[in-house]
């Protein structure tokens, strides 16, 4: 009796601490159109390349969102205001490709605008700025990305990659890799925020420069997603309890 009530309690602490993950947005982009900016979102700065829903018959069997940012602007991105505000906890879950032509980068913030004067080195109103190019995974602190910290240097290109940011506070957020935890992002703007309202994706070359990216799945939960070991303790005891109850029928019997 004494290890049924031990294995109940270690089950109702695991099953606490992983929380409760409301999915409140969902973005595969298969019902939008193709060739055109997905529905719900909007251009936060004027592209110079192409931006929109494609047919990604290449490299998925489903629609993708493409950025294509060209050597004359700075970047091609889209961005969609949350449907609640989340202050602070909430994941960002998505899939992105790098062609290999210059980063694929990724933001969340608070508000649409991303910043006055250059958004290439300015971006505002972003709380954590993240790009993916030549390998790596990296992220601001305070200026471009490429001058930031390294999270992974493994990204293949022409290939898919899950990306999931869980962000627990507004200044530090925990960062996985293809369900590999790869460290910890700080802020970006290094400035007090109060809530995060919209989410940035796209392509920045540069000027002189070209990239090119895909991104699918977009996925925005109100609370972090429990962590795939807490996943298998919360399972491991549950057979353990399985197995006392079974003993002990067996003991009655």
């Amino acid at each position: 009796m004494k290890r049924l009530t031990f294995s109940l309690l270690i089950i109702f602490l695991v099953a606490n601490s992983i929380g409760y993950a409301a999915l409140i947005e969902d973005f595969d982009f298969d019902s939008d159109a193709v060739g055109e900016i997905p529905d719900g979102w909007f251009v936060p700065c004027t592209p110079g390349g192409f931006l929109g829903v494609v047919d990604n018959q290449y490299f998925s069997p489903t629609n993708s969102l493409r950025a294509v940012d060209s050597e004359n602007s700075l970047m091609t991105w889209l961005g969609r205001e949350l449907s609640s505000p989340q202050a602070p906890l909430m994941t960002l879950e998505f899939q992105v490709m790098n062609t290999g032509a210059g980063p694929a980068d990724f933001a969340i913030s608070k508000g649409a605008y991303l910043g006055p004067g250059d958004p290439q080195t300015d971006l505002g109103n972003a709380i954590f700025w993240f790009e993916i190019e030549d390998g790596y995974l990296r992220y601001s602190t305070g200026g471009h990305p490429d001058e930031g910290e390294t999270l992974a240097s493994n990204v293949e290109n022409d290939q898919w990659h899950k990306i999931m940011i869980e962000v627990n506070s507004f200044t530090s957020a925990k960062v996985w890799l293809d369900d590999n935890y790869v460290g910890m992002a700080s802020n970006h703007t290094q400035s007090p925020v109060t809530e995060i309202t919209h989410i940035h994706i796209g392509a920045s070359g540069g000027p002189g420069n070209v990239a090119d990216a895909y991104f699918d799945d977009v996925k925005v939960y109100s609370e972090p997603i429990p962590e795939p070991s807490t996943i298998c303790l919360m399972g491991f005891g549950l057979l353990g309890v399985l197995g006392i109850f079974i003993r002990q029928r067996r003991k009655v019997k």
